[in-house]
């Protein structure tokens, strides 16, 4: 919103990493671009815009921008509004939703049990000691029927609540 007003925000320069960066489209008539970039988490397209140009001698501007993948989903994975309000109306869309856990599938997963789960669902943390696996950073936490429950993180001895996902 800034930069369409014309302010310049200073951004603290910061690591990321290009995966790949694919030039689709040249119009030399207009000098129109259009690029294809992987990139880690962080990366400020428009920065990046910025810095291929000033490395060729010139200047740009980025007129859009389509993110066609996060976390993992691509575009295939979505559906528009309209698209999921039509099959709502037909009764499929549960069909199409993906389970909130999918989004942590980078994280181990833990089953705990039965009144372990109502502990951790309340808020309660868990001790390390007393789970049947051993843990080691955020982990995805599953009562014994595989219900997720939510996020765990272990603190000084303890299993605790990272976000619960009821």
């Amino acid at each position: 919103e800034l930069a369409r007003r014309g302010i310049e925000v200073e951004r603290p320069a910061r690591p990321v990493t290009i995966h790949t960066l694919t030039l689709l489209n040249f119009d030399p008539s207009t000098r129109e671009a259009t690029i294809d970039c992987a990139c880690s988490k962080g990366t400020y397209i428009r920065s990046l815009c910025d810095d291929l140009a000033r490395a060729l001698g010139t200047s740009a501007v980025m007129t859009a921008l389509r993110r066609t993948e996060a976390a993992g989903f691509t575009l295939g994975d979505c559906l528009t509004l309209d698209r999921a309000r039509a099959l709502a109306e037909e009764g499929t869309l549960a069909a199409r939703l993906i389970p909130t856990e999918t989004l942590f599938s980078g994280y181990a997963a833990v089953i705990v049990t039965e009144k372990q789960a109502r502990r951790f669902a309340n808020g309660g943390a868990l001790e390390l000691t007393r789970l049947h696996q051993p843990v080691a950073g955020t982990v995805r936490v599953y009562a014994p029927d595989r219900r997720f429950l939510g996020l765990g993180v272990p603190a000084d001895g303890s299993l605790t609540v990272g976000r619960l996902f009821p």
